[in-house]
């Protein structure tokens, strides 16, 4: 329920509401749309369904401070535009920088939807062919970022582990010759894809900037746990060649570390410690594996 919210997050909420004559093209009438119910997932943020009428909206707060992981919500809103624009995305109504919100109007998620690789494939490549940004993911960056945070508040044998680990991953990724630049969303984990109205949609753009495709497709493999056949099919239908299947091969534990160091780094929370209670053995022993220690 929207009244169990924290006291700071609701007043956003209301506050974003009272701006809603400046929701672009949301073609709203007199009054301002109210707040319904509360939407599951969202453990980063807190996003909530606002209704008028028969129109339907997706209000986002943020719930982390974006700068310290290095997201840069202008270049979201623009991406978020153009994807929007491209049929990849819901469409962005609305953003304020000061109230750490985004309004994007509301997909409904179609009753009975089977996600096929040939689907998948096609929305990466889709969006691998949207317009470049100026802003660029930099993994040995983001790696440093999320170890720091860590180790600043970890001295554990868990810590030691991961410090293995990290020596072997950082050498990978520089040593990857370096790929041309494609828009990434780098983030399209099952739970941020969407069925709406027959299309596959592309949800929380938040993490997307200029990449490697192949980062964009290891996120997918290991993120989804994808079996071998499943993600012989992705990188078939998307038309992988030798070089970029290596690179994927190289990224899975790549990404699969940066996901286990994100979600040690987050505030305690009964999804946080539920994930790193029933995924931490699982995927440290993947990591063994893949990268050979």
């Amino acid at each position: 329920m929207v009244e169990t919210l924290p006291r700071p997050v609701r007043l956003r909420l209301t506050q974003t509401l009272a701006q809603w004559p400046h929701w672009a093209g949301a073609g709203l009438r007199s009054e301002s749309p109210r707040l319904e119910t509360v939407l599951p997932g969202g453990y980063s943020n807190t996003s909530v369904l606002a209704v008028q009428g028969n129109e339907r909206f997706v209000i986002r707060v943020d719930g982390i401070d974006p700068h310290a992981l290095g997201l840069q919500r202008q270049v979201e809103w623009r991406i978020l535009q153009a994807a929007s624009e491209a049929g990849l995305a819901p469409q962005p109504i609305y953003h304020n920088p000061e109230l750490q919100c985004l309004v994007t109007r509301y997909a409904p998620r179609d009753p009975i939807a089977e996600e096929s690789p040939e689907a998948l494939a096609r929305l990466l490549q889709q969006i691998h062919a949207l317009p470049g940004v100026h802003h660029r993911l930099d993994l040995p960056e983001r790696l440093a970022r999320y170890e720091h945070q860590f180790q600043r508040s970890e001295s554990s044998a868990l810590a030691r582990q991961l410090n293995a680990v990290s020596e072997i991953v950082r050498e990978r990724v520089l040593a990857l010759p370096e790929a041309e630049p494609k828009l990434c969303h780098n983030d399209l984990l099952r739970s941020n894809r969407l069925h709406s109205d027959g299309k596959l949609l592309a949800l929380d753009w938040e993490y997307a900037a200029m990449g490697d495709p192949a980062f964009d497709l290891a996120v997918v493999i290991a993120g989804d746990d994808m079996p071998p056949v499943a993600t012989q099919a992705l990188l078939d239908f998307y038309d992988a060649s030798p070089d970029l299947r290596t690179r994927v091969r190289t990224l899975v534990p790549v990404y699969r570390y940066l996901e286990l160091l994100w979600y040690l780094i987050q505030p305690r929370h009964t999804e946080r410690d539920q994930w790193l209670l029933e995924r931490l053995p699982q995927q440290l022993a993947l990591l063994a594996r893949e990268i050979e220690i």
